[in-house]
């Protein structure tokens, strides 16, 4: 709960002729899957977490789509700005972003 989203971390170190092979823990990448599918769905599922293991990776250009639909929506409603999921999830994309100091820079705020 140290973050926007409810998350939790199991760290596990499946070391297989000194390399780091999950899957082949499990027997193949196919069984992995369905073992942290399964996992997600019993044990995660009830208590509101969602499964993470599918990220989706995006490409520059569904980014930038992405973060003009995000723009538009608070253009039209500014007062979302006031909740603190909202601010969390901003404050997380700033700490990732490559230069941060953009934002600082459009506030007009200085950058120290």
């Amino acid at each position: 709960m140290d973050e926007a989203a409810p998350h939790c971390h199991i760290l596990m170190l499946p070391l297989f002729d000194g390399r780091m092979i999950g899957s082949k823990m499990a027997g193949n990448r196919q069984k992995l899957q369905a073992m942290q599918a399964d996992f997600s769905e019993k044990v995660g599922k009830p208590y509101g977490l969602k499964d993470g293991s599918q990220k989706r990776r995006y490409g520059p250009a569904l980014r930038r789509n992405l973060a003009t639909q995000a723009a538009d929506y608070l253009k039209r409603h500014p007062d979302k700005l006031k909740e603190p999921v909202i601010l969390d999830a901003l404050r997380d994309l700033f700490e990732q972003a490559a230069n941060p100091a953009l934002m600082l820079e459009a506030l007009g705020l200085e950058v120290t």
